[in-house]
């Protein structure tokens, strides 16, 4: 003999806006990076420092922030170009 639970459709849409809330509370839409030119390195939104050793975030195809996984946001000042150009 089997136990068998019979779960409705309303059921488990209301089991997975449960989830879908409690995922989008642990988890960041975006993380911002900006650029440190004293240490050269980036300070993340997520309060981490990431190195790299050549170029830019976009300029190495990076999407999303290893440490949070939100979209990686990189802000450059204006000035920057030139430094991580020579």
């Amino acid at each position: 003999m089997s136990l068998k639970s019979e779960i409705t459709i309303a059921e488990l849409s209301q089991e997975i806006q449960a989830l879908q809330a409690e995922l989008d509370k642990h988890c960041k839409a975006d993380c911002e990076w900006k650029w440190d030119d004293v240490d050269d390195y980036w300070e993340t939104g997520c309060g981490n420092a990431y190195c790299i050793i050549e170029g830019t975030p976009t300029e190495n195809k990076m999407k999303f922030c290893p440490y949070c996984g939100g979209a990686l946001i990189p802000t450059l000042p204006p000035e920057a170009d030139k430094w991580l150009r020579n």
